[in-house]
């Protein structure tokens, strides 16, 4: 059983190995003229890893699903010591993460070629997304923080490569953001974890670790570097920033595994390390505040994008604050006093499989809509989306429903006397997240390309699974979870309270939509805010060097920026999208802070090194 489940979780990598080995099919150039066209051509002569690579996730889907609960499994020659068991979570999350990993590759199997992806660029991309399923499968039931770390590392550095698979320059800049919050996410928290493990003397278990963080003088310091080193990838305000941007950038299949489940990473550290119930007052505290600036912040911000991938990605973000806001009150809570931390931690897993199975559908339902499709089958996957979307807003008998009424039995964990605020709170971000996927819905009839080929099949029936598992999400929670229905609000009064939210944002958006709809455009584009938001804050801080730099150098003389916007910007692009020149980037250097922030996405090498060596070195410091 034991080497069933390495088979499985090892079966990525064999075919990644298998696609390094092969030799590609020859280009368009590579074939004579005379020769039979592309596509039928070469259907035979392709390498037999484009039939594998999309099967590639279903023997983890398996184990998941058959295997028994809590088989381990240890490998004392691996790192130092791993362990791998199929416990609850490792069960749940693999699962989750199997699944969609499954949709998405014979979802790019059909999507590629309506892209005009050529064979080495599909050979690159199918590279980059074995290598990056592979880190984000081994690391699910690893039990020690060693080998949990390693696979981490590799599925964040692999998924580099599909941010940039298209490498303009608007993608390279994302790319570069991504790349250096992920160094700098792993810099923090392997300072976080080998300081837990320090405080477990030497014990690299996750188990152990979060035992003795409980009792341990130096728990909060290290909760506040595993909050930020994985918060990065969990998209916690204000380490978000990275989503937004590499959401656009990568190709449809690749964003749906980032939202849904490669951001799910850094909850199943939390829960898995997290000295839950220990009342550790501030990290909780700045998780429930970071969480509600995420929820209703992220919100509003992604009301006012005109992509829908980037709109979705602040919809991410969003849905995150409520996991990072019902973490920090688990952080709180004490367990001595009677507070119960189990069925916490149920909803909090509960939650990401909703939300992994519903943002993974929606994803790929943004590449149908760029497709051909008939009047009958646009309709179709548009209410398909709409559907999704409801769900996602906690509308009645869907999976989000179930999810945050699962959470909101859980507010007493805030005590008396922040209950009723939060009470108020957590429906109200249902409103917002309506608001959100009604304005995503209204983008995408312009997300349509002239031309545009058909839809296959591949990428149909992997949209409607998804989707369709999230449908029947309650279903098998009540059937064969064994969940009281009561507790997922599938009853009368609650799915009465459940529907309040989404229809008065249904009611909101229609108003606005029959009164005033120019008004509302005009407000939203002057309300605009570029994708990435903070990092256009070093726009402010580097003012006043745009400023010199575009004096005029003699009287009536002019500059050719005089009256534009700064010639600085940190996503390393100009304003109309083109990279900025080695000129343009020596004359308007910002400060001292613009500058460290601009570090992180201005592409210069030496300084990112720098700046990372220092967090690393302060990292180090905190352990001695």
């Amino acid at each position: 059983m034991a080497l069933l489940l390495v088979l499985a979780l090892l079966s990525p990598w064999a075919v990644l190995a298998f696609l390094l080995a092969s030799r590609d099919a020859p280009t368009d150039e590579e074939v004579a003229p005379d020769g039979p066209a592309r596509g039928e051509a070469g259907a035979g002569a392709r390498p037999r890893w484009r039939l594998l690579a999309p099967w590639t996730p279903l023997p983890a889907l398996l184990a998941a699903l058959f295997l028994p609960e809590d088989l381990a499994l240890e490998l004392p020659w691996l790192f130092l010591g791993a362990l791998l068991r199929l416990d609850r979570p490792a069960r749940l999350f693999l699962g989750l993460t199997a699944a969609v990993w499954l949709a998405a590759g014979w979802y790019a199997r059909g999507y590629l070629p309506t892209t005009g992806e050529r064979p080495p660029g599909e050979r690159r991309f199918w590279g980059w997304f074995l290598a990056t399923m592979g880190g984000n499968l081994l690391l699910v039931p690893c039990q020690d923080m060693v080998s949990f770390t390693a696979f981490f590392t590799a599925m964040s550095l692999a998924a580099y490569g599909l941010v940039i698979h298209h490498p303009s320059a608007r993608n390279l800049a994302a790319g570069r953001v991504y790349l250096a919050l992920a160094i700098l996410g792993e810099v923090l928290a392997f300072a976080g974890l080998v300081w837990a493990c320090q405080v477990a003397q030497g014990e690299v278990s996750f188990a152990a670790a979060g035992a003795a963080l409980a009792a341990s003088p130096a728990r909060d310091a290290v909760l506040w570097l595993l909050i930020a080193g994985f918060g990065i990838k969990l998209g916690l305000v204000p380490l978000h920033v990275w989503l937004p941007l590499a959401h656009p950038a990568a190709p449809t299949p690749a964003s749906a595994v980032l939202s849904g489940v490669i951001i799910k990473t850094g909850l199943l550290l939390w829960w898995r390390v997290f000295p839950w119930g220990a009342g550790a007052l501030l990290p909780g505290a700045f998780l429930v505040v970071a969480g509600l600036a995420g929820t209703f912040g992220a919100a509003l911000v992604g009301l006012v994008q005109t992509d829908p991938k980037a709109l979705l990605a602040y919809s991410s973000v969003s849905q995150m604050g409520l996991v990072a806001l019902m973490a920090g009150l688990g952080l709180i809570a004490d367990a001595h006093a009677g507070a119960e931390i189990a069925p916490l931690l149920t909803g909090l897993g509960l939650f990401a499989v909703h939300h992994g199975l519903t943002k993974g559908a929606l994803f790929l339902g943004v590449g149908l809509a760029q497709t051909s499709l008939s009047t009958g089958g646009r309709r179709l996957v548009m209410a398909g989306l709409a559907l999704l979307g409801a769900s996602l807003a906690g509308f009645p008998l869907t999976s989000g429903q179930a999810a945050k009424a699962w959470l909101k039995a859980l507010l007493p964990l805030a005590g008396p006397a922040w209950q009723p605020a939060f009470e108020r709170l957590v429906p109200l971000s249902g409103v917002t997240t309506m608001l959100l996927l009604l304005r995503f819905l209204a983008l995408l009839p312009r997300a349509g390309k002239p031309g545009a080929p058909a839809a296959p099949l591949a990428m149909l029936l992997p949209w409607a699974g998804l989707g369709l598992g999230t449908v029947l999400l309650p279903v098998i929670l009540v059937g064969a979870g064994g969940f009281p229905p009561a507790a997922l609000g599938l009853s009368g009064a609650g799915m009465a309270k459940a529907a309040l939210p989404p229809l008065a944002a249904m009611a909101m958006a229609a108003f606005v939509w029959w009164k005033a709809p120019a008004a509302a455009e005009r407000c939203r584009a002057g309300l605009a805010v570029p994708a990435g938001d903070l990092l256009h804050l070093t726009r402010f801080f580097s003012a006043a060097a745009a400023v010199q730099a575009t004096a005029p150098t003699a009287p009536g003389a002019t500059s050719p920026n005089a009256g534009g916007p700064p010639a600085f910007s940190l996503v390393g692009e100009s304003p109309s999208g083109e990279a900025r020149s080695p000129a343009g980037q020596e004359a308007a250097r910002p400060p001292a802070l613009a500058w460290c922030l601009s570090v992180l996405a201005g592409g210069e090498g030496f300084s990112t090194g720098l700046l990372l060596m220092v967090l690393l070195a302060a990292g180090l410091a905190l352990l001695l």
